[in-house]
């Protein structure tokens, strides 16, 4: 009967021992090594401190978890950080013991007999960082040659930008040559240009120190007296789970992490996975779907859950986890990983077209959530239909008209109208997303739905979201009004990353007391009601704004004049000299309504 599970306690000598035809490997869904040199000194005083007390008892660095299902190969499941930084305080204290040996000159017994314990100490360093042999251990101590091919440990994890760093100092043969060859960032300064790996190694090289008393009791210490409950598995799934059940002193793996793991477990062709994962994780970085870098990947599996749960019928508002959709309550998703991994390509695709068309990106000011309903939709098309040719106008005005749907909903969210979690939005677009993302359904159905969920929700309240909009101070309704004046004078809307909202009376300044006076504004109560209002902004290019932003309105408009905003240009034409508070109060209720007739559809 295959074994399943082999739990074993280990001193860290007998744990990172392998065999000639092993190696560790980092799995290609965990992340970079990330242990900074604090995590190292704790470590190290540690093991120091234990060292120092006498204690007979040894010393425990908690569970590592490995997943041996692949011959030859101990994917660290649980343990990577550990594993990585023990194997580089391993080599630094090779190198120490190396070069003390190398200068001792023993003048009695006891110098000698503590040469003869340094050197047994240098044999063993070897034998585990090179997996030699007795034989192989002295070869490589008269050729260093000889370490070569001789792989302790491989990452494979997409997330780390320097997989060779780790080589580069277990081969090396002394300090200087590690210095020599591992990486230097650019554009860093110091011990900031280096990556973890040589940061700690340095931290530990220097540590250790070449005092051979010292050295000795160290060597037998680390190698000895330290250990961890090695625990082998031959099934990816159960060391998955059993991590999730034992994990204490790493970094919990996150769902994308789980989910990457089962797909490569049930993976007939793995380098095929392997490279087609690679580019889902590198591209959803590019794409930044989310401002926390290390949420892109989940963004994407969030999304298509969002897809496949609305194609299934299923529109409850309460939304399972990630990990459980995927590995529990639709996992035969995770049976053809390949493909799965074709559908999230897809989904990048279609946000790598869709996220400069204008109406996108206005949505995408308003509120994260509205992301998983237009993808819904966009889902129903090919990623090469979401483009400006001609030949897809049709297309591109259908993701228009299912914009400014959900534009007139989040519209009430942005003004605190409604929640997001209320039964009138969230509800009803967990329903409604059943039908965004089936091409059967027109968008005419689609809109019609939302003009009745509006029209019976807020028709009632339609005068107070008015006074509401009289008073709102926010800036992503002025996106919006900017969008909808384009509209107005049949003009086309876009907006850049260097687009900025402009402050027609400006907020501060040297003159600002004087332009108060002009604006007729007495007193700064009366300036605080009035700045911040929606007539009193508009979108402006970074480059236009940075120039006039304190200025006088009669100053502002030569500036105006050179925007390709509406807002900006009607202003620029206007023949006032000065911005008036009244002028504040019209351009605030002409906001006001014009947004108000976009929500209720009139």
């Amino acid at each position: 009967m295959a074994k399943t599970i082999e739990p074993k306690l280990s001193k860290i000598g007998d744990y990172l021992a392998l065999k000639n035809n092993e190696k560790f490997v980092i799995p290609t869904y965990q992340r970079a090594y990330s242990w900074g040199v604090e995590a190292c000194k704790k470590l190290w005083e540690d093991i120091n401190e234990f060292a120092e007390s006498g204690a007979e008892d040894p010393y425990f660095f908690g569970n590592v978890i490995v997943d041996c299902s692949t011959e030859g190969e101990l994917q660290l499941i649980d343990g990577q950080q550990r594993t990585t930084t023990f194997l580089l305080l391993l080599k630094a204290l090779q190198l120490r013991l190396d070069e003390k040996i190398e200068t001792s000159t023993p003048t009695d017994k006891e110098e000698e007999k503590l040469k003869s314990n340094l050197i047994k100490q240098l044999d063993r360093a070897l034998k585990i960082l090179f997996k030699a042999d007795d034989d192989l251990t002295e070869d490589i101590k008269d050729d260093w040659g000889k370490t070569k091919g001789r792989q302790i440990l491989k990452t494979n994890s997409f997330s780390e930008l320097y997989k060779d760093e780790f080589q580069k100092i277990i081969f090396a043969k002394n300090f200087e040559e590690v210095e020599t060859n591992v990486t230097k960032i650019p554009n860093k300064k110091k011990d900031n240009q280096y990556t973890n790996f040589f940061r700690n190694f340095k931290f530990f090289y220097e540590s250790i120190g070449d005092e051979p008393l010292k050295l000795k009791k160290f060597s037998e210490v680390f190698l000895n007296k330290c250990e961890v409950i090695a625990i082998f598995s031959w099934n990816t799934e159960q060391a998955i789970e059993m991590f999730n059940s034992l994990n204490g002193t790493g970094v919990p793996l996150n769902s994308a992490d789980i989910i990457a793991a089962k797909m490569f477990s049930a993976a007939e062709e793995k380098e095929k996975l392997k490279d087609a994962w690679e580019n889902v994780i590198k591209r959803a970085d590019e794409l930044k779907l989310e401002k926390d870098k290390d949420k892109n990947l989940e963004a994407i599996l969030l999304q298509y859950m969002y897809i496949q749960r609305a194609r299934d019928g299923k529109a409850e508002m309460q939304v399972p986890g990630v990990r459980q959709y995927y590995t529990n309550l639709n996992k035969e998703l995770l049976n053809d990983p390949l493909k799965l991994c074709g559908e999230f390509q897809k989904l990048l695709d279609l946000w790598e077209n869709a996220v400069e068309l204008p109406a996108v990106k206005l949505l995408l000011k308003f509120n994260a959530n509205a992301k998983y309903y237009l993808i819904s939709f966009l889902s129903r098309f090919e990623a090469s239909e979401i483009s400006s040719d001609e030949a897809n106008a049709e297309i591109l005005g259908e993701v228009n008209g299912v914009c400014e749907c959900l534009l007139r909903l989040f519209a009430l969210l942005e003004l605190g109208w409604v929640g997001y979690s209320s039964k009138e939005l969230k509800a009803f677009l967990f329903s409604e997303n059943v039908k965004i993302v089936n091409p059967k359904i027109s968008l005419d159905d689609i809109k019609a739905d939302f003009d009745k969920q509006i029209k019976k929700e807020w028709e009632k309240d339609k005068d107070g979201i008015k006074d509401w909009l009289l008073e709102y101070k926010g800036k992503v309704l002025v996106f919006l009004n900017e969008y909808l004046f384009t509209k107005e004078i049949g003009e086309e809307f876009d907006f850049f990353n260097n687009t900025e909202v402009e402050h027609v009376m400006p907020s501060s300044g040297r003159n600002i007391e004087s332009i108060r006076k002009d604006a007729g504004i007495e007193n700064n109560d009366d300036f605080e009601t009035f700045v911040d209002l929606l007539g009193n902004k508009i979108l402006l290019e970074e480059e236009i704004n940075s120039n006039i932003s304190n200025a006088c309105f009669r100053s502002k408009k030569n500036g105006y004049k050179d925007s390709k905003f509406a807002l900006a240009k009607a202003l620029a034409g206007c023949k006032k000299e000065f911005w008036k508070k009244k002028d504040i109060e019209n351009a605030t209720k002409e906001a006001a309504e014009r947004i108000v007739k976009f929500v209720f559809g009139e």
